[in-house]
Order: structure tokens, then C-alpha cells, then sequence
């Protein structure tokens, strides 16, 4: 896959993390509760998450599809 950025090609892996991911337009200070607006990426408190993802390690993008992961068993 190329960079969309700069064009490079990018480096397949995962992008890992634990708990909570949310994607807003604002920053939250304290916690992740999304408004109606924003997308509550991964809610698992127990197993966090795992998305296939792609990385430019000239210009520090990632980029992933966040419909890999299987919202079904978020708590």
C-alpha cells in the first residue's frame, strides 16, 4: 500500500492497544464518552484491541480499517 501522504510504500503489521480508543473531534481531558458525533472505536476493558493496519515510517502515518476488529464482542 502507498503512503497517501508521500507516497512511499507503507509497512503492513497491527495496530495494538488496550482499553479504549475513541476518534473525535475535540480533545476529551478525562475520559472517552463519545458525543454524538464521535466514533467509540474499541471499549474493551479486559482484552483491548488489535486492527490491521499499515504504517509510513518516513512521514509517521497510519492508516488502518477499523472495520477489522468485532465490535459484537465490545463490552
Amino acid at each position: 500500500m502507498k503512503c497517501p501522504a508521500c507516497k512511499t510504500e507503507m509497512e503492513k503489521g497491527y495496530l495494538q492497544l488496550g482499553n479504549r480508543m475513541l476518534w473525535a473531534k475535540r480533545k476529551h481531558k478525562v475520559s472517552l464518552h463519545p458525543d454524538k458525533d464521535e466514533v467509540m472505536l474499541v471499549n474493551n476493558v479486559m482484552r483491548g484491541a488489535c486492527f490491521d493496519a499499515y504504517i509510513c515510517k518516513q512521514c509517521r502515518k497510519i492508516t488502518f480499517d477499523y472495520a477489522s476488529i468485532d465490535v459484537s464482542e465490545e463490552s
